[in-house]
């Protein structure tokens, strides 16, 4: 909106202003010299026909010079609202990426096959899954996730090393604290089993909140559902041929397979004479089905072999 100032300087550029006009724009002039300046330039930017002043083209012209000079603002003023919605663009952009972060997608994966799977995750850690095992995660909507998963069955774990983000498996009531490694982590009714192949992992019971710290491979722990934690020593090749769909009896005595059906299966064997536990074998079964494994075993000792 023009202020009536305008008007009365346009009318004193002209000649046309009465005395009180006149006082009014020498009082202006006074106080703001510089935008008086500025308009009386503009009213002498006139606009003569056939050498002829014409005042109400003059001051038409000086008012459209103000007008050009208040648009010169809005423009000004445009620039602060582009810059303000530039920020709030910004704002949203920034916002959508916190959204896409934050925003949790469950990652649900099952064997139902007859045969191992291998699941490779976000950070390029592998797993193996035996038949029946399965694994869950979480992962955001850009596909990475905390290195955190959850797991029943029996699966074995090569880890990709990162030491500023240690791998967590979670397995019935205990926990697998890893950096970078290999291991097996084996869920059953009665324990859960882990044993080492290489690295080093930190086994903790959620029940008993004992720990414990696996440091060589061929290193086993047990943690039966008290809580209660054993540590051992195994036979690698012998706990780890399950990934073959192969059970490989190489240069392992009768005992040792009878402690492997125990902590890999649950399955107690009894077997009557005992001068046949220190007894090596050679051979294989030909699946990692216990009870193929006891009728191996059988027929190996030529002896009927009892199991619970």
């Amino acid at each position: 909106m023009k202020t009536p100032i305008e008007n009365i300087l346009a009318n004193y550029f002209a000649g046309e202003a009465s005395a009180e006009e006149i006082v009014q724009a020498e009082t202006f002039r006074k106080h703001h010299a510089a935008e008086f300046a500025a308009w009386e330039k503009a009213f002498h930017q006139t606009v003569f026909e056939t050498k002829k002043f014409d005042t109400k083209k003059a001051k038409q012209k000086m008012l459209e010079a103000i007008n050009t000079e208040g648009q010169s603002v809005k423009t000004r003023n445009l620039n602060i609202w582009l810059k303000v919605a530039a920020l709030f663009t910004g704002l949203l952009l920034v916002g959508a990426a916190y959204y896409f972060s934050v925003r949790i997608q469950p990652v649900n994966i099952e064997n139902s096959t007859a045969q191992l799977k291998t699941v490779t995750l976000p950070d390029g850690t592998q797993v193996i899954l035996d038949k029946n095992a399965t694994l869950s995660y979480e992962t955001n909507l850009w596909g990475s996730f905390k290195r955190k998963v959850n797991m029943s069955g029996r699966a074995f774990f090569h880890v990709t090393k990162d030491a500023a983000h240690p791998f967590n498996v979670y397995a019935g009531e205990i926990t697998v604290t890893v950096l970078g490694t290999r291991f097996t982590v084996n869920e059953l009714n009665s324990h859960t089993q882990v044993f080492l192949t290489e690295g080093k992992v930190r086994v903790e019971s959620e029940i008993s909140k004992r720990k414990f710290v696996i440091t060589k491979p061929g290193e086993q722990v047990i943690i039966d559902k008290k809580g209660e934690l054993f540590h051992n020593r195994i036979n690698p090749s012998l706990y780890a041929s399950w990934k073959a769909n192969k059970v490989h009896f190489n240069n392992c005595t009768v005992k040792e397979v009878v402690q492997f059906l125990d902590d890999s299966y649950g399955v107690e064997v009894n077997i009557t004479d005992k001068s046949m536990l220190n007894r090596k074998l050679f051979g294989s079964a030909p699946t990692d089905d216990e009870e193929l494994i006891i009728k191996a075993l059988s027929q190996i000792l030529q002896t009927n072999i009892e199991s619970n």
